[in-house]
């Protein structure tokens, strides 16, 4: 009797599943970070031969299918136009989705308008598509004001077909995890079409829309009204993870973010990034108000020098100390001078308090004005223990730099955890301060602590 054990006739389910979960996360980072997937090197590769292999047999199609309608990235103008029609026809691929990323549209060009044919016929309102996908966007359509559909009718009627079918495909992925909607830093006409419909956003569409995120990173010229929107109309239920930022140049009449008063928090909030110029440090704390579990906090401030808005973002973050691990706090460096730079004494020390703190990143201003106890302690003594990364923005204190990173150094026994320390700047620090810089980290060596130097 033969000890050989007889090779399968087929390769097991497990081993193809491994196989395809591989391809399909060439172009997913969390699906890459939640199985240790390395990036592979062509993704669009990857993706083909996926798609490839999902007509191979119906036992590929099964398990290939899936993992290949898991993530999508609407990366070209007209991907998502293309995608609306074969949601259509096939409705249950939605509920494969669960991560989209969309990048804004850049403005089409005249030739392009005849490519989709437009579900809007403002003639025949009676006579709509009827089904579920054309339905919504004629009501959507129908949400907003007469005036307006005139006008959008008359100047942009293919930015405003593509804005009302991306809505409706979102609410059509009943499964939906993760959002990360792309804008660009110029004025296009596809943000300003957005903006209007998004302010309109009726309450029908919105829970539909954000029922089972649990993730959204939102960026452009836009993202304030998303921001009003989330807390207001939204209000995702699940949402644990939330990063708006602002880019491009930001108006010169910057209209502050005005909280309505029946403004309440989103408690499951666990990851909390904020970049926006209208955003005041007054919004701070209802924005925070009942986040007990908040894990992340990065804020990004705009020129805010009064004492008591400082006070109250401070006050708002420290109710919030007993979990939060990573901190992050920066000045847009457009808004501020070396006469407007914070003092540390507007901090409600001690920051000790944050005992589960590992990351923590402040401007020098106020990173190097702490200190606790008496005046001839180091600066060094007011950090938490638990610090693993610090991060200094090299900016008002630039001269000072290499002197407070030898204070850290010497007195590392106080940060017994501390293992990587990041110096950020803007602009090319002298050289002479750049050549002690690197005699003080050559010195401690020994300390086991990295280094590294970033610009921005």
């Amino acid at each position: 009797m033969s000890l050989l054990v007889k090779p399968p006739r087929t390769i097991p389910n497990s081993v193809l599943g491994e196989i395809f979960t591989i391809l399909a996360a060439a172009r997913d980072k969390h699906a890459r970070q939640a199985q240790a997937v390395p990036m592979l090197r062509d993704a669009v590769e990857c993706i083909k031969a996926l798609s490839t292999l999902v007509c191979v047999s119906q036992r590929y199609k099964q398990l290939a299918m899936p993992l290949l309608y898991q993530t999508i990235v609407f990366s070209r103008d007209a991907q998502h136009r293309l995608f609306f029609p074969t949601l259509r026809q096939n409705r249950p691929l939605g509920r494969l989705v669960k991560n989209v990323t969309f990048f804004e549209l850049r403005d089409y060009s005249i030739r392009e308008n005849q490519a989709f044919p437009s579900l809007i016929d403002e003639r025949r309102w009676d006579n709509a598509p009827t089904d579920p996908l054309a339905d919504d966007v004629q009501r959507l359509w129908g949400a907003l004001s007469l005036p307006e559909r005139r006008e959008l009718n008359d100047n942009v009627p293919e930015i405003r077909d593509a804005v009302l079918e991306l809505f409706t495909i979102i609410k059509h992925l009943p499964n939906l995890m993760f959002l990360r909607y792309v804008g660009r830093a110029s004025p296009t006409m596809f943000s300003a079409v957005l903006y209007r419909i998004l302010c309109m956003i009726p309450r029908w569409l919105a829970l539909p829309m954000v029922k089972s995120l649990v993730e959204m990173e939102i960026s452009g010229r836009t993202c304030v009204t998303w921001f009003e929107k989330i807390f207001g109309v939204f209000r995702p239920p699940m949402l644990r993870s939330l990063s708006i930022t602002y880019t491009g140049k930001p108006p010169p009449d910057k209209a502050l973010i005005k909280l309505q008063d029946s403004f309440s928090t989103i408690s499951t909030i666990r990851e909390l990034r904020l970049s926006l110029p209208h955003f005041t440090s007054d919004c701070v704390m209802p924005v925070l108000f009942e986040i007990d579990d908040l894990e992340v906090l990065h804020l990004d401030l705009f020129n805010i020098t009064e004492k008591t808005r400082h006070e109250n973002i401070w006050f708002a973050i420290r109710s919030r100390c007993d979990k939060l691990r990573d901190l992050r706090i920066r000045f847009k460096d457009r808004y501020w001078t070396k006469v407007q730079a914070p003092h540390a004494d507007l901090i409600p020390w001690p920051i000790t308090v944050f005992h589960a703190l590992a990351a923590l990143d402040l401007p020098d201003a106020l990173l190097f004005g702490m200190q606790l106890g008496n005046e001839r302690d180091s600066w060094v003594t007011a950090l938490p223990p638990s610090i693993q990364v610090l991060t200094v923005s090299a900016w008002f204190m630039k001269g000072d730099i290499p002197q407070r990173l030898k204070e850290l150094f010497q007195d590392a026994w106080r940060v017994p955890k501390l293992r990587t320390v990041v110096v950020r700047e803007r602009l090319g620090l002298l050289p002479l301060i750049k050549a002690e810089l690197r005699r003080v980290v050559e010195r401690y060596t020994h300390r086991n602590i990295a280094y590294s130097h970033e610009w921005f």
